[in-house]
């Protein structure tokens, strides 16, 4: 218990000082929007450049993790679907409801808390955030893909309109170009050069504490306005059930230590920021959307208090 406490408290301390800091106007949400910017497209891409130009071209256990969060993923999609049947929810928010529970925010949360709770010494660090950015490009591929299937079913308008959006989401982000340039880094041998290498890992240092800062800044831009029981459905799904799926599937796996770190983190992570965005961009509930991402953003310390103590 002492460990998970020691892992988890920066990560607590990082997100309360973010909300303060916007609450009491040392920064605005345009300065938050800007941050997240930073990360997004300067930060997380270092950090994974400079970890998979040095990693090994194939990992079977980042292969495991990867197949125990999709298997957890879709699983919760599943019992999405079942609670918004159950609810009548509107197309709208079936939708929303089903995304804010399987879409976790990997990038912002869940490397961020992984690579800081693997830095205590229990674990080997660089391997276990290798692991964790191998696992985040397929994952954020899924995310991205699925995430505009759902909403647009929902509204009962799949058609071929969805190509070019998928395909724009695909070769516009930066997480997923930055994993393709580490891997062929990594594939082909090709040593960056030591000044370069260096400011890579500086930079890419940076992400875990501004993520972390950020997302505190969302609990106080988001409002917990409507549509109260289905959010918390939803988030119920991100924070318990998705662990719950993850776990099983993970031990089923025979995950070590340092892959069941990993897998349970990004389990436990909070619904992502970018399913809000996408809801508001393909016609979902908007309202629905902001309360579950600020109910999953509060849950998401306990749950992932709780995924720290199973993994360690």
């Amino acid at each position: 218990m002492e460990q998970v406490l020691a892992s988890l408290t920066p990560i607590v301390l990082l997100v309360l000082c973010g909300a303060l800091l916007l609450r009491f106007g040392f920064f605005d949400d345009a300065f938050r929007r800007n941050l997240d910017r930073l990360v997004y497209w300067i930060a997380v891409p270092a950090l994974v450049v400079a970890k998979l130009a040095k990693a090994a071209a194939f990992d079977p256990d980042a292969a495991k993790i990867t197949g125990a969060m999709l298997v957890a993923s879709v699983g919760a999609m599943g019992v999405g679907y079942f609670l918004a049947w159950m609810m009548r929810l509107p197309g709208a928010a079936a939708g929303v409801l089903v995304q804010a529970g399987f879409r976790g925010n990997l990038a912002f949360v869940g490397l961020p808390v992984i690579v800081l709770a693997a830095s205590d010494g229990a674990f080997d660090s660089a391997h276990t955030e290798t692991q964790a950015i191998l696992v985040l490009a397929p994952l954020m591929l899924f995310y991205n893909v699925v995430a505009i299937f759902v909403l647009e079913l929902a509204r009962q308008r799949i058609s071929w309109s969805v190509v070019p959006r998928l395909a724009r989401s695909v070769s516009t982000n930066p997480i997923l170009i930055s994993c393709v340039v580490g891997t062929a880094l990594g594939f082909s041998g090709i040593t960056l050069p030591g000044p370069v290498a260096e400011t890579l890992d500086i930079v890419g240092a940076t992400a875990a504490p501004l993520a972390l800062l950020s997302l505190g800044g969302t609990l106080v831009v988001y409002e917990v306005r409507e549509n109260l029981l289905p959010a918390f459905a939803g988030a119920l799904i991100k924070v318990a059930i998705v662990p719950v799926f993850a776990s099983l599937s993970g031990r089923a796996l025979g995950l070590d230590s340092e892959g069941m770190l990993v897998l349970m983190v990004y389990a436990a992570a909070p619904t992502s920021v970018a399913s809000y965005v996408m809801a508001a961009q393909l016609g979902g509930d908007e309202a629905l959307a902001a309360s579950s991402l600020v109910l999953t953003t509060v849950l998401s310390v306990f749950s992932l208090g709780v995924a720290l103590s199973w993994a360690i």
